[in-house]
């Protein structure tokens, strides 16, 4: 029997479909001077709208990586950046029927989203953690630990780390945003809930009366730990490629780092700059 596909699967798989069926040529599409429709009409930036990696305060672009594409942007001559927030699980959909140019999002470099898209170079490291109720009455303190307690565990849909986790025995309620999953924290429907935890952190400290805190200490087991890069539709290699470099000199000029540091992110966990595009 063949097994249920998981949502972001099936998110996926539509993307795939999208890109293939939309046979209309892309506004940016590559051309003799490829990066000459972007500086004309703009750079089409899709988000997931969460803090720290990229977010929009009021109409600003903000974030670690929001920063970064608008610096990068800058320094090939696009001065638009039109920016797209949507739900985790419909920003490789909307890439695939050419939405957007480019998904900035913190999005892990995986097999199956590179079925859809091409990637820059993976940019840092970061992990996933657990928000429990204050004190950590249940001992949570690694995805077994939430697995033995029997709870239902909050994670937003499309997370790479979703089936390692419920490989574990780990009983989920899946959620389209942060913001959606932490509205049943804190009503109570569930007692933990999972995402990057600079998400988590970042929540914590500007809320202190919320009666939540981060899961430490934490024990990764080898789950969750993403390094992102930024998605494009395929066939925009040029645009990619251009982007890419630009990444390769901000790692290098200590630009990366910088915004890493103002973010909250560790700068040490920044990779190697090159080319490191992923075979998809």
């Amino acid at each position: 029997m063949t097994a249920p596909l998981t949502r972001s699967a099936i998110a996926i798989a539509a993307a795939g479909l999208l890109l293939t069926a939309c046979s209309a040529p892309a506004p940016g599409g590559d051309s003799d001077d490829p990066l000459a429709p972007y500086v004309e009409n703009g750079l089409r930036v899709a988000i997931a709208n969460e803090v720290p990696w990229s977010y929009l305060d009021g109409d600003e672009l903000k974030g670690a990586e929001g920063d970064l594409i608008e610096y990068c942007a800058d320094q090939l001559g696009i001065d638009k950046v039109d920016v797209s927030s949507t739900d985790w699980d419909g920003l490789l959909p909307g890439l695939g029927s050419n939405r957007w140019d480019v998904v900035v999002a913190g999005m892990s470099i995986t097999d199956e989203r590179l079925q859809v898209g091409i990637t820059t170079q993976q940019l840092y490291g970061y992990g996933s953690k657990i928000l429990v109720l204050e004190g950590n009455p249940l001992g949570i303190h690694s995805w077994s630990d939430a697995a033995a307690s029997g709870e239902v565990l909050g994670i937003i849909a499309g997370g790479s780390y979703q089936e390692a986790i419920e490989a574990l025995g780990v009983k989920l309620s899946i959620y389209p945003n942060f913001d959606a999953m932490i509205a049943d924290m804190n009503a109570g429907r569930i007692t933990m809930a999972a995402t990057a935890e600079l998400s988590l952190s970042d929540y914590v400290a500007n809320n202190p009366d919320s009666g939540f805190e981060v899961a430490d200490p934490w024990d990764y087991e080898g789950i969750s730990l993403s390094s992102p890069g930024w998605y494009f539709a395929k066939g925009k290699e040029a645009l990619r490629d251009a982007v890419n470099e630009c990444v390769t000199g901000a790692k290098e000029d200590g630009t990366l780092a910088g915004l890493l540091e103002e973010y909250g992110f560790d700068p040490s966990t920044i990779t190697e700059p090159g080319p490191g595009f992923p075979e998809s």
